[in-house]
């Protein structure tokens, strides 16, 4: 009689769905992740059509473009960082885009100054000194074999770091109107 009695046929279990965590139990860096995710693909939805893995610094360039000859940067293009989680990319993929609005013309970089949208017309902060110095030097206000005021002095008075002020003593050095003086300081060259 036992082989009479039959087990029964066990059909192969299916594989059940994962579990999905309830968004109580998610600890909140795990959730704080996860909104943020899907933050960006919607916004990237919105923003960057037909995103592909090649190709989307091409959109996001074209998307900034619009931007451009709309007049939506008077004063300059936001910095890499905004423009990279606007659009929820890398900042290579950032620098990549605006590398081709360069090569374009649509934008220039100023240093110290950032990008500036086709011919903008700030200059270099550390070009400002050098030619306000020249300019100082030209009408004799600052006559040949006069100190220089210090970097600190001119970093205070023209609102920069110690570090441009720096580079543009350095181009004047270059240049021959400024002559320095190890530990006594920087002087206008007789013959500038």
């Amino acid at each position: 009689m036992s082989s009479s009695i039959r087990k029964p046929y066990l059909q192969p279990s299916t594989p059940s769905p994962p579990e999905v965590e309830p968004w109580e139990s998610l600890r909140p860096s795990r959730l704080a992740l996860l909104v943020s995710q899907t933050y960006l693909l919607r916004k990237k939805e919105k923003l960057v059509t037909n995103a592909s893995p090649r190709g989307t610094y091409l959109t996001i360039s074209e998307a900034l473009r619009v931007r451009i000859a709309e007049g939506a940067y008077p004063n300059g293009l936001p910095s890499e960082a905004e423009i990279g989680r606007e659009f929820g990319v890398a900042r290579t993929t950032v620098r990549r885009a605006l590398r081709t609005l360069e090569s374009a013309g649509d934008v220039s970089t100023v240093a110290g100054v950032g990008r500036q949208v086709g011919g903008g017309t700030q200059i270099a902060p550390y070009r400002r000194i050098m030619a306000e110095l020249l300019e100082r030097i030209r009408v004799g206000e600052l006559p040949a074999g006069a100190q220089l005021p210090s970097e600190s002095e001119l970093a205070e008075s023209y609102g920069v770091a110690r570090g441009t002020v720096r580079r543009a003593l350095h181009e004047l050095e270059g240049a021959g109107h400024v002559q320095a003086r190890q530990g006594v300081g920087r002087f206008v060259s007789p013959t500038p």
